[in-house]
């Protein structure tokens, strides 16, 4: 008994290092020529890349818009042209926007909180569509 009191005073917040998981992102590109479709009929771009939960959210930020330019085949992107939501499995399976430094932390630390070592995130990433401005 005394044993195990003394393991647990010995194993403080502090003195735990926090487990790095990793992270597979499913991600579903909508283009903006596909917006304005009926979401059963939009023709999604998929594709997927791993990171871990320690990364930053500037890797996290470059190799998404990397993603999107490949598959979307155009140049000049910022991820302030798309709008990002998020889902995880039994975890948050309500989409959450994921459009900020906060945003970003928040899906990590509900992704941390899953018990396997692999994570699986669902992005949607829809191509925001701006009006065409009249002459």
């Amino acid at each position: 008994m005394k044993a195990s009191i003394a393991l647990a005073e010995s194993k403080k917040p502090s003195d735990v290092k926090a487990v790095s998981k990793s992270l597979m992102y499913n991600i579903a590109i909508i283009p903006a020529s596909e917006v304005s479709k009926e979401k059963k009929k939009q023709a999604k771009v998929n594709m997927y890349m791993k990171l871990t939960s320690s990364d930053m959210i500037s890797k996290y930020k470059h190799k998404l818009l990397d993603k999107i330019s490949t598959r979307l085949d155009k140049q000049d992107l910022n991820l302030g042209m798309f709008s990002i939501d998020f889902t995880i499995a039994r975890i948050s399976t309500a989409p959450l926007p994921v459009n900020s430094a906060e945003d970003y932390q928040n899906m990590i630390d509900r992704a941390v909180g899953a018990r396997s070592d692999t994570i699986i995130i669902n992005l949607e990433v829809t191509e925001k569509v701006h009006p065409i401005e009249k002459k």
